[in-house]
């Protein structure tokens, strides 16, 4: 009986999961006939995830087609229903699919992004304490 194979995406690019065996699997042209090992992937530092990485108004968010929305990649509790998307003017309501480089520095900026916003969430908290 052949393994189940699970889809995931590695730099958002489709391959399939085989956990038991360790290795990713191309699945789309572009990488048919490849297998990488776990210890390789890791080794290449990429971005692996269940979910394709979509970029609205330059912000990554991991999109999740069985719930209709899409999910900030720095906070996934910021939640934008395929509704809400619906919702935004024309000009924003563009997906870009970033691969590379792109994806890189997507991530990087959103993890910058998220980690200004904890350091003004503690300053703020800080100031609401009052001098010591």
């Amino acid at each position: 009986m052949p393994r189940e194979l699970l889809a995931c995406y590695l730099d958002n690019e489709l391959w399939h999961c085989d956990s038991v065996g360790e290795v990713f699997h191309g699945a789309t042209s572009q990488n048919a006939g490849v297998t990488l090992t776990f210890e390789e992937v890791a080794g290449k530092h990429a971005h692996v995830s269940s979910f394709q990485i979509v970029l609205i108004k330059g912000y990554p968010y991991y999109h999740e087609e069985r719930l209709r929305e899409f999910r900030r990649v720095g906070n996934g509790a910021f939640i934008l229903s395929y509704e809400q998307f619906d919702l935004l003017p024309e000009k924003d309501r563009k997906l870009g699919i970033p691969v590379g480089g792109a994806l890189k520095a997507a991530l990087v900026k959103e993890k910058a992004y998220w980690l200004r916003q904890e350091c003004r969430a503690e300053v703020d908290a800080d100031s609401e304490r009052g001098p010591s």
